[in-house]
């Protein structure tokens, strides 16, 4: 830790502090988000004790959260190996304070109700309550004082004054290369609480409170480019996720009531428990309630209209989305013709994924490698869009790249999906003119490159994962 008591701190506060503005670039914004969630783990951590205020706990798990969420919403403006490694660097950290928030919170909610039951019984619950938080503080503050969590703090301030962005987020605008991330983010939040039951289980709630939370965290990172935009929709998700988090919190101490006490406990303990478990039960009925109204504020167009096209073109562009087919089965396996050989389950997934992406993307035309894997990859999407699919044969596995890159020159906006080895040609032939963002190593099953077409000419590179 000496390391970051001095300049290194100094450095990463002062990055930190330096909230970018309306004109900075994707690399500027991305940075300072970075910076910043690791100032909050830094500034925080140092004061953990056995004592210390659970805020202190709460900012820095915060942090770790902010860091990741960062790093996974963002990862097509990343080198995603490196991303993928920071992101599983940081997660120990991540999940030790967790474990401490966690006994914070679950103290906090249930000391508070103590007076409804018998001084003996709440004698008894606050002491193993209290004997929870004590040994999770104490584990946490082992790794604190630990070497691991210097090199762990070392290698995410680097990463933070020096993240591994692609060409395309280092030259171009924030909100021209962030701005597809961020509505992504929304989208996977919209999409999912429409497919809710009425009755929807706590499980897939609580998955909407993580989505919610991303979705938020993304647009705190356009903020300081779009302004009051980003802002009202980061306050009205926030409200949605102290909602649901509400709901989670009594969900989790109704589970740990139920499991805390032994059948050997004495009745008054067992009716004790039984007390406390009826009120978070409530507490959860009354969140329950609540969210489908902070639900309603934040999908509303006020909130929302900012995200709604995140891909129009600039300068007159005309976008191509270069889309290499998802998961197919084994091709050792397949005993029958390559040329249909079909998706994966994993490979169907990424397809209907790819729809959720390109949502509010303009797309007039669709065009595929006549292969089974690929026709199945886009055909989601062609549906959604009520567009036909045309095969072509410049597509197909082993395309010259001339006959390629060709298809490239479009005069409206266009999918094409193909094959690894055309993708990796065609982004190879981009990069080879010094495209910026062309880099051919990336070209994952089921990966997108938006190509923003100048004429006949490609303009810039962005890389999307797959969103499953």
């Amino acid at each position: 830790m000496k390391r970051f008591l001095g300049r290194g701190t100094e450095r990463l506060t002062s990055l930190a502090a330096a909230e970018p503005g309306a004109e900075a670039t994707g690399l500027e914004v991305l940075r300072w988000a970075l910076a910043a969630s690791v100032a909050r783990v830094v500034d925080n951590s140092r004061n953990v004790t056995l004592d210390a205020d659970a805020e202190v706990v709460h900012q820095s798990r915060v942090g770790t959260r902010r860091f990741r969420s960062t790093l996974r919403t963002f990862r097509g403006l990343f080198d995603p190996a490196w991303a993928d490694g920071l992101r599983a660097r940081i997660k120990p950290l991540a999940d030790d304070l967790g474990a401490v928030r966690d006994a914070d919170v679950m103290s906090a909610r249930l000391t508070a109700h103590l007076d409804a039951v018998d001084d003996d019984v709440s004698a008894a619950i606050a002491a193993r309550l209290e004997a929870r938080r004590r040994e999770s503080r104490t584990r946490l503050m082992t790794v604190l004082a630990s070497p691991s969590y210097a090199a762990i703090v070392a290698d995410v301030s680097d990463a933070a004054m020096l993240p591994h962005v692609m060409p395309g987020a280092a030259a171009d605008a924030a909100a021209a290369s962030l701005m597809p991330y961020v509505a992504a983010a929304w989208r996977r939040l919209h999409d999912a609480v429409t497919g809710l039951a009425d009755e929807a289980a706590p499980e897939s709630l609580h998955r909407v409170r993580i989505l919610t939370k991303r979705a938020r965290y993304a647009a705190e990172t356009l903020a300081p480019v779009t302004g009051r935009s980003a802002e009202r929709f980061a306050r009205r998700a926030a409200s949605l996720q102290d909602v649901l988090g509400e709901l989670q919190d009594a969900t989790s101490a109704r589970a740990w009531l139920a499991t805390a006490f032994e059948s050997s406990d004495p009745a008054p303990m067992a009716f004790g428990s039984g007390i406390l478990a009826g009120l978070e039960l409530a507490a959860a009925d009354r969140a329950r309630e609540e969210w489908p109204a902070a639900w309603r504020r934040l999908r509303r167009k006020k909130a929302t209209r900012w995200l709604a096209d995140p891909w129009a073109a600039t300068n007159n562009d005309v976008v191509v989305f270069l889309v290499r087919h998802a998961k197919a089965g084994d091709r050792t396996r397949w005993t029958q013709a390559d040329e249909i050989r079909p998706l994966t389950g994993s490979g169907l997934r990424q397809a209907s994924g790819l729809v959720e992406l390109l949502s509010h993307a303009p797309i007039a035309h669709v065009a595929s490698s006549p292969y089974t894997r690929c026709m199945q990859t886009v055909e989601p999407l062609a549906a959604a869009r009520k567009l036909p699919i045309t095969p072509e044969g410049a597509l197909a596995e082993g395309a010259p790249v001339d006959a390629s890159v060709a298809l490239l020159d479009v005069s409206e906006p266009t999918v094409l999906c193909t094959h690894g080895d055309v993708a990796e040609n065609v982004i190879g032939y981009l990069a080879h003119r010094n495209v910026p963002g062309a880099e051919p190593s990336l070209c994952e099953k089921g990966s997108t490159w938006v190509l923003w077409m100048s004429g006949s000419d490609v303009r810039r590179a962005d890389y999307l994962p797959p969103q499953a």
